[in-house]
């Protein structure tokens, strides 16, 4: 309940997103692919990812923010709701955050979180959990933990054949 009130800089707006509107769900994929384009552990995209994209259990278009400088898809957050708890708690999940390169350090990352956690509060959730890496260039973390989230878990990724400058921890943080 305790969400702050973010405005949506200018020139944004945040849309609705149609569940029935498949182009858009594709031009949604395609703009998390481009933002994360030089991430760690970033491929290209495959039409077997996209199946499973819009195939998956957690696929809601109802729940997504995604704001739009004109036609332009300039960030997004695609949240889905986890599984009710025994206990009647409900995780709202705020993933595949992304915002355009040329779009960001302008407010719009922190609107589209404030806009997410209604988005999962409205829905049902009782707290609301992201997964992120902690050693994301973009201080993501950072941007989290300021807007209330905090470290509940953390994994480790290992591979074969990278080098450790490449590899880093990947958090879970949560909020309530």
């Amino acid at each position: 309940d305790d969400i702050p009130n973010v405005p949506i800089p200018r020139p944004f707006d945040i849309r609705p997103i149609d569940p029935s509107e498949a182009a858009m769900h594709r031009r949604v994929f395609e703009a998390d692919a481009r933002a994360f384009a030089d991430s760690y552990g970033q491929e290209a995209t495959s039409e077997a990812q996209w199946a499973a994209f819009v195939g998956s259990p957690n696929f809601d278009p109802t729940l997504w923010r995604v704001a739009f400088d004109g036609e332009v898809i300039a960030g997004q957050i695609l949240n889905f709701m986890d599984e009710p708890r025994e206990d009647g708690t409900c995780l709202g999940m705020t993933e595949a955050i992304s915002v355009q390169p040329e779009y960001r350090r302008r407010g719009l990352a922190r609107a589209l979180r404030a806009e997410s956690r209604r988005a999962v509060r409205d829905a049902g959730a009782t707290s609301a959990g992201l997964g992120v890496d902690t050693q994301n260039p973009n201080q993501a973390l950072t941007l989290y933990e300021n807007l209330g989230f905090r470290i509940v878990s953390e994994t480790f990724e290992y591979e074969l054949g990278r080098s450790p400058a490449d590899a880093g921890p990947a958090g879970t943080l949560g909020a309530p």
